[in-house]
C-alpha cells in the first residue's frame, strides 16, 4: 500500500501548482523490493549484452558518449567521413529481435 502526500514547494498555499506529490511506500515492500533485486541481479548482469552501457555495474552511458565523441573528433582531424545511425529502441521495440537474449515477447 502506498500513500500520496502533497508538498507545498512554493508560493500562495492556496494554489495547486505550488504543490508537489510526494508517494510514500510500505516498508514491507521496500524490504521485499531490495531482496527481489539482490536475487535476480545475478541472473539480469549474467544475459545483459557486453555493449550496454547504461544501469550497469561499473559501466556508464556517460563512458559511450565519451567514446562516440573522441571518434568523430580524431575523424573531423583526419578528413575522413564518418555516417552515423542512431535508433530510439524505444519507439522500434515491436521490430527488436528478442528471441537470443531468452527474453519472452508477449504482443
Amino acid at each position: 500500500m502506498w500513500h500520496i502526500h502533497p508538498v507545498r514547494e512554493k508560493g500562495d498555499v492556496m494554489m495547486r501548482d505550488n504543490y508537489r506529490a510526494v508517494t510514500l511506500l510500505c516498508t514491507t515492500y521496500t524490504i521485499l523490493e531490495s531482496i527481489l533485486y539482490l536475487k535476480l541481479l545475478p541472473y539480469a548482469e549474467e544475459i545483459t549484452v557486453e555493449y550496454q552501457g547504461g544501469f550497469q555495474r561499473g559501466r556508464s552511458t556517460v563512458d559511450q558518449v565519451f567514446t562516440v565523441r573522441q571518434i568523430l573528433e580524431k575523424c573531423w582531424e583526419q578528413n575522413i567521413f564518418v555516417h552515423n545511425l542512431f535508433i530510439d529502441f524505444q519507439t522500434a521495440q515491436d521490430t527488436v529481435w528478442r528471441k537470443e537474449y531468452g527474453v519472452k515477447c508477449i504482443n
